[in-house]
């Protein structure tokens, strides 16, 4: 069967009143907020209704709490503004005994749905389908960041938020970049937002859910209902661009979702026949949310002050919610996350490194947004079980020793990465000297004192260069002569000492093997994994 809405004439207007006056001062607000928590995780019955709940918890002769439970399917957060400023001029007016005059509704929302569904399958409909069919078709539609807990096996809405509150000064920094990157302060936003689940899941393309007022029309502005759509903005962070490159790619993406934005997300997933996996959104499993809505601030009503109260959500919709509103003050908002699969440490952890993002966008828009380190030296060198008495610095992978690292974990058992250069020498050589010489060499230089350490944290790169501030040179003197081998055995073992393949987390990444053949006949090997040396490096290491 088909569901439908139902419009009744009129609305049960029953309230509820509780009263804890006669509570202990002290117990008064604990009370009344553990009972708006309670009716707020009360269930809806669609069927039965109503959608709406009211109470007055009155706590003190001046004082009281308001509360006011809506099921989602009838309002958004734009609606609980319009229903909170016409509620506060129909108290006063109610108070004091003069009229009001709310502006009369031409449509109600039944209106609006009949046009939605009528408009579905038009052609300007079939158009957007199109674009997203087009714009989504090179992007991962799972966004896979790492969870503190098992992932359950059906999707699950269980949730709890972080709040955010960015002071002014900072929120006016980010307005003034963005103005000057030729962006909305959403964008910039969205940007760092980007980044920040990139790295964490160390993914290049990916989707965010954002919200759309669906208030395209002027009729519709002061309409309470269920208008929000969630649209779809492709992330691609391919070819590690800049920070400002990347909020080009950002702008465009957002006026291009904007401008293809009357195709419900529900609509979209199943033109798009999408595979649906249980444990997982179909999508977009992130979002991110923003208001320019004065909800924070105290309302005049006559003689009362309404002031909003935030009720500890228990829900999460999606995976995370970074959800902010932009007023006069600053930044607020909330952080919200799936408490099935973070733990909240996690979250804070993360809203952390998302400001830190921000500040290192507007500080060098014009570095890589891979350049941006979100873990400082002394933190990575505790998660590395390094002591600064015997390491000298932490550094991260060039791009190009990063593919060469990966290259090797993928396939250990390729020797196309091992370098190394021999010098055969007709003399007498003393080999404790020869070893002496290639330890100086070694001191004088970086990347002979250099190895490549795992770094399993999410946010960090996947390993390091740590240099040692004194390491002993991997070196063997081995003695052939007297042994009668033929030259062609000689070179073979020689040979296999530079070219095998590295067991990237045990294998010394540089080595050094002095073979005598006789007393006037000796061979110097020397060996290195080629994302520590290239060719030039190797002249100059057997120059020194």
């Amino acid at each position: 069967a088909e569901p439908i809405q139902v419009i009744h004439p009129t609305m049960d207007n029953s309230l509820e009143l509780i009263d804890f006056q006669s509570l202990p001062d002290g117990q008064r607000d604990k009370k009344a907020q553990t009972k708006i928590d309670e009716m707020a995780a009360v269930p809806f019955d669609l069927a039965a209704g109503p959608l709406v709940r009211a109470a007055v918890i009155r706590t003190a002769e001046t004082g009281c709490y308001v509360a006011i439970t809506m099921h989602h399917i009838i309002t958004d957060g734009v609606s609980m503004a319009i229903f909170f400023k016409e509620f506060a001029a129909l108290y006063q007016a109610a108070a004091t005994g003069l009229g009001v005059a709310l502006e009369p509704m031409g449509l109600q929302y039944a209106d609006y749905a009949a046009w939605q569904r009528q408009h579905i399958n038009d052609e300007a409909m079939t158009g957007q389908i199109g674009f997203w069919r087009e714009s989504l078709s090179d992007v991962s539609l799972r966004l896979k960041l790492p969870v503190d807990k098992p992932r359950p096996a059906v999707v699950t809405t269980n949730g709890s938020f972080i709040e955010i509150d960015w002071e002014r000064d900072f929120a006016q920094c980010l307005r003034t970049f963005s103005q000057e990157q030729g962006v909305t302060l959403f964008m910039t936003l969205l940007t760092g937002y980007q980044i920040l689940l990139s790295r964490y899941a160390q993914q290049q393309d990916f989707c965010i859910g954002i919200a759309s007022a669906g208030r395209s029309r002027s009729e519709l502005e002061n309409l309470i209902g269920f208008f929000v759509n969630s649209i779809v903005v492709p992330c691609r962070l391919h070819g590690n661009p800049t920070v400002q490159k990347l909020m080009e790619r950002t702008r465009k993406a957002t006026l291009d979702s904007y401008a293809n934005q009357e195709v419900p997300l529900e609509t979209l997933v199943d033109a798009l026949n999408i595979p649906r996996e249980m444990s997982y959104l179909p999508l977009v499993q992130v979002a991110f949310t923003m208001l320019n809505l004065q909800s924070g601030e105290v309302h005049q009503a006559g003689d009362v002050e309404f002031a909003p109260y935030l009720v500890e959500n228990k829900t999460a919709k999606f995976e995370l919610t970074l959800g902010l509103n932009e007023s006069p003050s600053g930044i607020s908002g909330i952080f919200e996350y799936n408490s099935d699969l973070f733990e909240r440490e996690t979250v804070a952890h993360m809203l952390d490194h998302l400001r830190e993002i921000l500040e290192a966008m507007m500080e060098a828009p014009e570095q890589s947004y891979q350049a941006i380190s979100l873990i400082e030296e002394k933190e990575l060198m505790e998660r590395l079980d390094l002591d600064a008495e015997n390491y000298e610095c932490v550094l991260p992978l060039t791009p190009m020793q990063r593919d060469l690292y990966l290259e090797s974990l993928l396939h250990p058992e390729r020797q196309q990465n091992s370098l190394g250069y021999t010098l055969e020498i007709h003399s007498v050589i003393d080999p404790l000297r020869w070893a002496e010489a290639l330890q100086q060499v070694a001191d004088g230089h970086k990347a002979l004192r250099a190895e490549v350490k795992r770094c399993d944290l999410p946010y960090a790169e996947m390993a390091y260069q740590t240099i040692r501030r004194e390491r002993q040179i991997d070196y063997q003197f081995i003695d052939l002569s007297g042994q009668g081998l033929a030259e062609e055995a000689i070179w073979k073992q020689v040979h296999a000492t530079i070219h095998h393949p590295y067991d990237m987390d045990n294998d010394p990444l540089v080595s050094y093997r002095l073979f005598r053949i006789n007393d006037d006949h000796h061979i110097f090997a020397f060996a290195a994994h080629h994302m520590m040396l290239d060719g030039v490096g190797m002249s100059a290491h057997a120059r020194e």
